[in-house]
């Protein structure tokens, strides 16, 4: 992932890696939410557990908003969002339940 671009043309940085790595594996650790999408990957993580499978919830996060600036300190943070899922509980979470147009 360092070196590659974010759809929107800045780099991906180490810090942002191990970001989205940090919220990723609390995500998917704490039974959180069916699924998660970011900024930093190329495609959404469906959670295939049988706990995840029957969460009625998704997460989108950039993890690190900012990051560009980190080397003149200015401020970053993280942005998120909660999303309930549409598709069938039981099942795993789908392109459907992180679609804006929904």
């Amino acid at each position: 992932m360092p070196g590659r671009s974010m759809w929107q043309g800045e780099d991906v940085k180490k810090l942002d890696i191990y970001a989205t790595t940090s919220l990723w594996v609390c995500c998917s650790m704490a039974s959180a939410c069916a699924g998660i999408a970011s900024e930093e990957l190329d495609d959404f993580i469906a959670f295939d557990d049988d706990v995840s499978k029957n969460l009625k919830y998704v997460c989108m996060f950039d993890p690190l908003d900012g990051s560009g600036n980190i080397d003149v300190n200015v401020s970053i943070g993280t942005i998120f969002g909660v999303y309930r899922r549409v598709s069938p509980l039981g099942t795993l979470a789908t392109k459907e339940d992180f679609s804006a147009t929904r």
